[in-house]
C-alpha cells in the first residue's frame, strides 16, 4: 500500500513503514493530539472496499480494544479515514517473533518456553472474554528487550471474533488463518473454539524449538493435508524427549484431547522442562463425564502433573488399591473423581462411585456398594456376597468415598477383587491396615496443604 511519509490519517502522521502482512501495512507514525509514537495499520484497500469487511473489522476492531493484558498489544483505536480502514496500536521497538527465528533458527528452549507462557497468558485473558484469536503465529508476536527482559505482545486481533457460533470460514467462505498454524476443525469447516489458539500456540512452540513449524511442507495444500492427517514431528535430538509429549497433547487432532487452555499447555511445557526425568504426560480431559460419577461444579486446575503420577500408578496391573491421603480440604474427593473420569476407559464394565461419608454403622457398607453397583438383594444371597461376586467377575473401578471408619467391614469385601478401587480419605497408616488385611498391593497418594508426593508402600509413617 502506498502512503507517502509525512501523510497524515485521522490524526496520526505517517512516518515510516515497519511491516506488512495479509490485511495490509503497518507503519510507525506520530499522534499529533498527544505527540507520541504509535503504530498505525493501513487496511489493504481490496479488503476496505468491502462493505460487509468494514463492517466487520470496526466491530472486531473494538473487541480487541477492549482487552487489557501485559502482553496483548493496546489498541488505541480503529476507525475509517477518507475511505481508508486504520487500527492504531501501541508501537513495541522490537521485531517480531517470526522475523526472528528466521534470523536466529531454533531458541533455546528455555528462552522458547519462556515467550510461549507469555503468549498462553494473553491467550487465556481474550478467551475469558469470549473472544478467539484465530491467528496465532509467530509473525504476530512482537518482542521487545533483551535476555530475561524480554518481553512479548500478541498482536493482529484484526481477524478475531466472538466465540459464539464462530464457524472457520467466513462470510466470503475464505479460511481464516495461516497454513501452518490451523488446527484440524478449522481446516474442516467445524466450530472455532479457543482449542484452535491452543492448536495453534502448539505450533508456535515446536517453531521457536525447531525453527520450523511442524507440518512444513511445499505447498499450503499439503501443509493443511497434514494437519488433518498426520502426527506431529519429534522435535529431535538435544531437546528433552518430554516436550514431544506436551506438543503430541497441545497438537492433538481432537479439541477435547488437547490441553484445556493456552496456560495448561505452557506450564506442561515449563514443568517437563523444569523436570524431565519425573514429568509424567497428564491424561487427556474428559471429553463426557461417565454417568455413573458425580459431575463436579467446576474443573479442576492446577493439579495435572498429580493426575499424571496418580494415572500411571492406577493403571499399573500391580497395583490393586490406590489411596489419597491427606488432610482435610486438599481435594482428595474432587482428585479422586477427576481420575476415575479420565480413566474409566480403561475398564470395560465402567467407573462406579460409593459415597460412604454419611455411612456410621459397617453393616451397611456393603449394601451401600452393591446399590452403587446396580445389585439388588434376593433369594438366600446376601449383599456382602452379591458385591464380593461382583468385583470379582467385573471388570470395573470403584470409588470408594470417606471409607476409613468402616476398615473392618471393607476389608473381606476389597480382599474378594481383582479390580483396582480408589479410596481417597485415608490417613496413612489406616490406608496401610486396609491393604494388609486385603492381602494386596497399595499405591499411596498423600496431600498436603503446601506439598504433594507420590509416596510408596514402604514410606514414612505420617
Amino acid at each position: 500500500m502506498a502512503a507517502p511519509n509525512g501523510e497524515r490519517i485521522a490524526g496520526y502522521e505517517l512516518e515510516a513503514r515497519v511491516g506488512r502482512g495479509g490485511m495490509g501495512v503497518v507503519w510507525r507514525a506520530r499522534q499529533r493530539s498527544l505527540d507520541r509514537v504509535v503504530a498505525v495499520k493501513l487496511i489493504a484497500s481490496d479488503s476496505a472496499d468491502d462493505a460487509a469487511f468494514r463492517e466487520r473489522f470496526l466491530r472486531e476492531a473494538k473487541l480487541a480494544a477492549s482487552l487489557e493484558h501485559p502482553n496483548l498489544l493496546p489498541v488505541y483505536e480503529a476507525g475509517e479515514s477518507e475511505g481508508r480502514l486504520f487500527l492504531a496500536m501501541r508501537f513495541v521497538d522490537g521485531a517480531d517473533l517470526g522475523s526472528i527465528v528466521q534470523a536466529e533458527g531454533a531458541l533455546k528452549a528455555e528462552r522458547a518456553v519462556g515467550l510461549v507462557a507469555q503468549i498462553a497468558a494473553a491467550l487465556d485473558a481474550a478467551h475469558a472474554r469470549g473472544l478467539v484469536h484465530r491467528d496465532v503465529k509467530s509473525a504476530n508476536v512482537m518482542v521487545e528487550g533483551e535476555g530475561s527482559g524480554e518481553h512479548a505482545y500478541l498482536t493482529d486481533f484484526g481477524i478475531a471474533k466472538a466465540t459464539s457460533a464462530t464457524r472457520a470460514l467466513t462470510e466470503t467462505g475464505q479460511l481464516v488463518g495461516t497454513a501452518g498454524y490451523l488446527a484440524p476443525e478449522v481446516i474442516q469447516g467445524g466450530e472455532v473454539t479457543p482449542a484452535a489458539d491452543v492448536y495453534a500456540l502448539g505450533c508456535l512452540l515446536f517453531e521457536l524449538l525447531t525453527g520450523r513449524t511442524p507440518f512444513e511442507r511445499d505447498s499450503d495444500v499439503a501443509t493443511v493435508w497434514a494437519h488433518v492427517q498426520e502426527e506431529p514431528p519429534a522435535i529431535g535430538d538435544g531437546l528433552p524427549a518430554v516436550l514431544d509429549a506436551v506438543l503430541r497433547r497441545g497438537l492433538a487432532k481432537r479439541p477435547g484431547e488437547r490441553f484445556r487452555s493456552a496456560g495448561e499447555l505452557a506450564g506442561a511445557a515449563a514443568a517437563a522442562l523444569a523436570d524431565p526425568l519425573h514429568w509424567v504426560t497428564p491424561p487427556p480431559p474428559v471429553a463426557e463425564w461417565p454417568r455413573r460419577l458425580p459431575r463436579p461444579a467446576s474443573r479442576i486446575v492446577g493439579r495435572e502433573q498429580e493426575l499424571a503420577q496418580l494415572t500411571a500408578t492406577l493403571t499399573n496391573r500391580e497395583t490393586r488399591l490406590l489411596t489419597i491421603t491427606g488432610p482435610g480440604g486438599s481435594g482428595k474427593t474432587r482428585l479422586a473423581l477427576e481420575l476415575a473420569a479420565r480413566t474409566t476407559s480403561h475398564y470395560e464394565d465402567g467407573a462406579y462411585f460409593v459415597p460412604l461419608a454419611t455411612i456410621q454403622e459397617p453393616e451397611l457398607v456393603a449394601s451401600t456398594i452393591a446399590q452403587a453397583l446396580g445389585l439388588r438383594e434376593g433369594g438366600e444371597r446376601s449383599y456382602e456376597e452379591l458385591v464380593e461376586q461382583r468385583l470379582r467377575e467385573a471388570a470395573c473401578l470403584v470409588l470408594l468415598d470417606n471409607i476409613e471408619q468402616l476398615l473392618p467391614a471393607a476389608s473381606p469385601l476389597l480382599a474378594s477383587s481383582p479390580g483396582r478401587p480408589i479410596a481417597p480419605g485415608f490417613s496413612l497408616r489406616a490406608a496401610r491396615r486396609l491393604a494388609s488385611a486385603a492381602s494386596r498391593n497399595i499405591r499411596c497418594m498423600r496431600l498436603r496443604r503446601q506439598t504433594r508426593q507420590l509416596c510408596s508402600k514402604h514410606g514414612p509413617e505420617p
